[in-house]
Order: structure tokens, then sequence, then C-alpha cells
């Protein structure tokens, strides 16, 4: 998505164009350690091999992996919109 930037899990199937399976995602030394905080949290979709975000009921986390914190950011739908938005905005 958006030009690499994010890569969103696969449910079912084969990997393709090097995209984790959700479960293949779940066993990410990453994923592991921010589950050992939550394990509730089910992981879907990463930037970078970094961030890591994941939905627990209705809400988004994040996992960033370069400094070990795992983040609540809100309602799942508003904050997914605003995530995406931020990808898509061209950086300086």
């Amino acid at each position: 998505m958006l030009g690499g930037a994010l890569k969103v899990s696969l449910l079912n199937g084969q990997s393709i164009f090097g995209l984790y399976s959700t479960k293949a995602l779940q066993n990410q030394p990453e994923v592991k350690c921010a589950n050992r905080r939550d394990p509730e949290i089910c992981f879907f979709m990463d930037s970078a091999n970094v961030w890591f975000y994941g939905v627990k009921g209705s809400q988004l986390y994040v996992y960033d992996a370069e400094t070990d914190e795992l983040d609540l950011l809100g309602p799942l739908e508003h904050e997914l919109e605003e995530l995406l938005k931020q990808w898509e905005t061209p950086r300086a």
C-alpha cells in the first residue's frame, strides 16, 4: 500500500509480493515481543519492519520495534484513516 510504505498481511493463501500471512506476521520476533505486553492484540500491518499495527477490539495499536514501545492510537476506523492520510502525504 502507498508505494510500499505499508504492508497489510494476507489472511489466507500463498505469500505474494513479500507480504506476510497474518499467521506468519504473528510469529515475527518483533510482534512476539509486542504480544508479551498484550497478547490480545492481533497485528495485521507493518511499515519498514519497524512499526507494527494491530487491533484489539475496536482499538488500533502500534508497536515500535526500535524503541520497544507499544502505544494505543485510538478508535480503529478513525486512526486507520488518519494513518493512511499521514502516509499519503509526501514528506519533505
